[in-house]
Parts: C-alpha cells; sequence; structure tokens
C-alpha cells in the first residue's frame, strides 16, 4: 500500500518509526534496520542492503514506493537529510546503562538519552498537526484529557499543568468513569488522549465512544497509524522509541512532556489576559490562606 501522509519537511527516520505497524513483514525487516543504523544503511547499495535485510531488490524497492518514494536513490537522499539533523544519530546505544557504571557515568547517560529524546520528539514534529491541535483546545469549550497505564501519568499531568489556567480541563481517574464522561462530552469538546502504541484497548474504545458523542479528537502517540489514530482529528507523533528497559520509559516520557509543554506554552500565549486573571483568582484562593495559618501556629507557641 502506497503511503500519502508521509511529509518529508520532517525527519524520514522519525516518518519509517511512526508508520512501522503498516509495513509488510519483509518491509520491516528494512524498516528496522534502517531505524537501528542508519548511517549503514545509507552507505549500502539497494543490492547490499536487500543482502543484509535478506530480501530481494524488489522488496527494497517496493519499500520506497510504499513511503511514496520515487527509488532507492530518493530513500538515500532523504536518508542523508535526517542524518545530518543528528550531531550523532548512534548516540542512544552508545548510552546504555551498564551494572558497572559508577553514578557519575550513570547520571551522564541519563542526561544524554534525555537529549536524544528531545532531538528526536523535535524533529518528528508535524507543525501543522500540532498548531491544529492547540487551535482545537483553544476554541474548546472543554477539554478532556484521557489515557490508561502510564499514560494516565500523562493525562495527570497535563490536567494539573492547565488546572491553574482555566476551569475548562478534566480528567477522569476511572477507565470506567472515563467511558461515562467520553460518551456523554457534548459537541464543542476536544477530547485528548495519551497512548504509546495506539493500540490500547480500553484507550481505542473510550476514544470511539468521545468521538461517536461529537467530541474531537487529539492523539499523542508515537505511531501515525494505530487502532486510536483511527477515531483521531489531529495525530501528533511522540518520535521516541520506548526499549524493554528503564531508560527507554524514560525517555518517552521526556518526550511526551515536551510535547505538552509546547501546547500549555502557545495556550497561555493565546489567552494571556485570562490566564493572568485566572492565576491571580487561584493564586488569591490558595495562597491568602497559608499566612493565616502560620501567624495562628505561631500565637499557640508558649
Amino acid at each position: 500500500m502506497i503511503r500519502n501522509d508521509m511529509n518529508y519537511s520532517l525527519d524520514v527516520i522519525i516518518q519509517i518509526g511512526g508508520a512501522i505497524n503498516t509495513f509488510s513483514k519483509t518491509e520491516k525487516k528494512i524498516a528496522q534496520f534502517i531505524m537501528d543504523k542508519p548511517s549503514e544503511a545509507l552507505a549500502l547499495s539497494i543490492t547490499d542492503l536487500a543482502k543484509t535485510c535478506n530480501v530481494s531488490e524488489a522488496t527494497v524497492f517496493r519499500f520506497c514506493k510504499t513511503l511514496n518514494l520515487n527509488g532507492y536513490q530518493e530513500l538515500r537522499v532523504e536518508l542523508m537529510k535526517a542524518i545530518s539533523k543528528r550531531q550523532n544519530p548512534e548516540k542512544l546505544e552508545d548510552a546504555a546503562i551498564e551494572d558497572r557504571d559508577s553514578l557519575q557515568v550513570l547520571a551522564k547517560k541519563v542526561m544524554h538519552l534525555q537529549q536524544e529524546a528531545l532531538e528526536r520528539a523535535y524533529n518528528a514534529l508535524d507543525f501543522k498537526a500540532l498548531e491544529k491541535a492547540i487551535t482545537l483546545i483553544d476554541r474548546a469549550e472543554k477539554v478532556y484529557f484521557f489515557g490508561t497505564g502510564n499514560s494516565f501519568l500523562n493525562a495527570m499531568i497535563a490536567k494539573t499543568q492547565f488546572m491553574d489556567v482555566s476551569h475548562k480541563f478534566h480528567v477522569e481517574q476511572d477507565i470506567y468513569a472515563q467511558a461515562y464522561a467520553a460518551s456523554l462530552l457534548p459537541k464543542g469538546t476536544a477530547a485528548v488522549f495519551f497512548s504509546y502504541s495506539g493500540a490500547t484497548q480500553c484507550t481505542v474504545e473510550v476514544a470511539k465512544l468521545a468521538k461517536a458523542a461529537g467530541a474531537k479528537i487529539i492523539a499523542i502517540t508515537r505511531f501515525i497509524r494505530s487502532p486510536l489514530t483511527e477515531y483521531c482529528d489531529v495525530v501528533i507523533q511522540c518520535g521516541v522509541n520506548e526499549a524493554p528497559n528503564q531508560q527507554g520509559s524514560l525517555s518517552v516520557k521526556v518526550g511526551t512532556m515536551y510535547l505538552l509543554d509546547i501546547i500549555f506554552t502557545d495556550y497561555i500565549r493565546r489567552n494571556q489576559s485570562a490566564v493572568t486573571r485566572n492565576r491571580e483568582i487561584s493564586g488569591h484562593a490558595v495562597f491568602d490562606r497559608i499566612p493565616t495559618k502560620t501567624k495562628k501556629k505561631k500565637k499557640e507557641e508558649p
């Protein structure tokens, strides 16, 4: 199947990673090799790449066509552009944490992992999609954040972050409460879903309910195509890969929080007067009471 949604103003390596679930079994071999060793792939001819991936040259050519590219040379051009954006495309592998690492070395590697996550998240940004998502959130009468498992923590962080700038942001903790809320969302509501895979059944079912109710659906996810994105009006791709270890999870969290911070910052920029007023009101509601409690405690002291 030829893909028409590839955006080569973005990093082709990120684009391939985001679409990997849509490739055939043999195409996935090529895609995985390119993502794992982009510099090595760039140096290979079509014949050598086919041998390395244990596929035919025809499969490599079909892979290029699937990416909506004219051929292998165009793939190499896009790959060269992607690599040139990265000072060190292989440094995430070099930063693997080992048992023998000292605390100082571990700290430096964690820093590198976070830097790499931010770079990959930035390189994957589709600014048209991001602009559309922020506009939907800005214009919505209510905004609900959804997620399950680790992704629910992202939804809670989003709610906490927006809490003092507007009363229109909401989150439901229980999956059944999420389903109830989604089914009753009125038109004019934006529903933001956090899901790395886009394939978690509970999340997909809640998105289906929200879509049927008439809400605008936004997904912050790794993959362009997934069961979740079938119901989405906007997909914001987080271009960070998740590994089966702690540093992989950390990288995904960093990338997701980076995207959330962009959305939050631009929302504030669009609503400066209202945000300033709301922060003053909410700030007084909380902090005006603190000195009073402190004074009472001091009076009670002998």
